[in-house]
């Protein structure tokens, strides 16, 4: 789900009450996983204070294969890695990006190659659970991506997707919420946004919240034929009910300026809609 809201909310939602050599991969996943963790650390900003200012709260451990840390406070890149060298998707997930052009009006197609799909990462959420992100390259040059949830347990949880993007659109961000929700918030989670970038000056997203903190968040680079940046984040449960919300997303360079357009992400509208 990216940002025709209106009409995305409301199908997809409506019964949540119901419901530089090749890098060894799986290092690099550990180490992207691993900073990505460190430098995703909730902060409330002061209205005049200075990117830099936060850069120098502290210091910045660089690891030999990732991309230097933050620069005027804000999180560099934490990797890039090889698509090729990636994990292939199982035959199940596979079929998922299959059945993406079943169908499609002629000229609506996605393009998508299913037998091309792969494991982009696969990051720790709250209460144990985690997210793994599977892409597909289009034909068109493009790329799809679905987010899988799994319990702490290792049950499926769901996930979003696939859906897909041109490179038209510079950035776009998503919401996934297995639920139950309630008007006083999510019951259980995990609640994941996720988001992709397709400018290479973006470098970082940063999640501001309803009582005005940010988070800040690494982008995760995979080479052509995506070629466009992601990340997964799980919101903490703190952040589950009204007053504390995630509300918007924005990406940004590595000096902290915007990059693309700015995202509302929908988790208040989803706690408000009738429930069945």
């Amino acid at each position: 789900m990216t940002d025709t809201l209106d009409q995305q909310l409301a199908s997809r939602f409506g019964r949540l009450a119901r419901a530089v050599d090749e890098p060894d991969w799986a290092e690099v996943e550990a180490r992207a996983d691993a900073i990505a963790r460190r430098t995703a650390t909730v902060h409330r900003r002061k209205p005049q204070r200075s990117l830099r200012k936060l850069a120098l709260a502290g210091a910045v451990v660089v690891v030999a294969t990732l991309i230097a840390g933050p620069a005027f406070g804000v999180p560099q890149r934490v990797a890039d890695l090889l698509f090729s060298s990636a994990e292939p998707a199982p035959a199940r997930t596979e079929l998922a990006f299959s059945t993406l052009d079943r169908g499609a009006p002629a000229g609506l197609e996605t393009g998508v190659i299913p037998r091309s799909t792969r494991k982009a990462f696969e990051v720790a959420l709250p209460q144990g659970a985690r997210a793994i992100l599977w892409v597909a390259p289009t034909a068109k040059g493009g790329h799809c991506r679905m987010v899988q949830l799994v319990d702490g347990d290792g049950r499926s949880r769901g996930g979003s997707g696939p859906g897909c993007d041109d490179r038209l659109n510079a950035t776009g961000v998503g919401l996934t919420v297995p639920g139950p929700v309630t008007q006083r918030g999510v019951e259980r989670g995990p609640v994941v946004v996720e988001g992709h970038a397709t400018t290479r000056a973006a470098t970082a997203a940063i999640v501001r919240f309803e009582d005005s903190a940010e988070v800040d968040i690494a982008l995760t680079w995979i080479s052509e034929p995506i070629d466009a940046g992601f990340f997964v984040y799980g919101v903490p449960p703190a952040n589950w009910e009204p007053g504390r919300l995630p509300t918007e997303l924005r990406f940004v360079d590595a000096e902290g300026n915007r990059v693309g357009q700015q995202h509302r992400i929908a988790l208040e509208r989803i706690l408000m809609l009738p429930r069945r």
